[in-house]
């Protein structure tokens, strides 16, 4: 799937909602190779079914061993009220934005600030809008 050149994988894991792979990238000019860990999430809309899977996340990351994460997707999740307009963002909503937020943080990913729109998904009709796909990276 990659260039050899420029990435080598290691290892992949599918699993339901993330697709995960680790290896090595070969970073042009100075020849230095550095393990990377890409993942992809695809979170479904169940609260309790999103807790199941940063768990399941989270333990693939705490055994990776690699300092440079990027951890990509449709986390149907926000941070923040701010994230969500036109829609309940009631107490019980707050609280899994918490703990998604609490998530990040446990696994030392932060959030790469959008430019440019501030919302990436859209109610058909216009009624609602939220920041649900996002890019959470590795402080390295």
């Amino acid at each position: 799937m990659w260039h050899n050149k420029v990435f080598k994988c290691e290892s992949s894991v599918e699993s339901k909602g993330f697709v995960l792979v680790l290896g090595d990238y070969y970073c042009r000019g100075s020849g230095a190779v550095v393990k990377v860990l890409i993942m992809n999430i695809y979170a479904p809309c169940s609260n309790k079914d999103k807790v199941f899977l940063w768990q399941e996340v989270e333990n693939k990351l705490a055994f990776a061993n690699c300092s440079i994460r990027y951890v990509i997707g449709d986390f149907n999740s926000v941070t923040k009220a701010s994230e969500r307009k036109g829609m309940n963002c009631g107490a019980v909503n707050n609280s899994y934005n918490a703990r998604f937020s609490e998530f990040m943080d446990r696994c030392m990913l932060k959030d790469i600030p959008v430019v440019g729109r501030k919302f990436n998904w859209y109610i058909p009709n216009g009624t609602g809008r939220s920041r649900l796909d996002r890019v959470i990276v590795s402080d390295e």
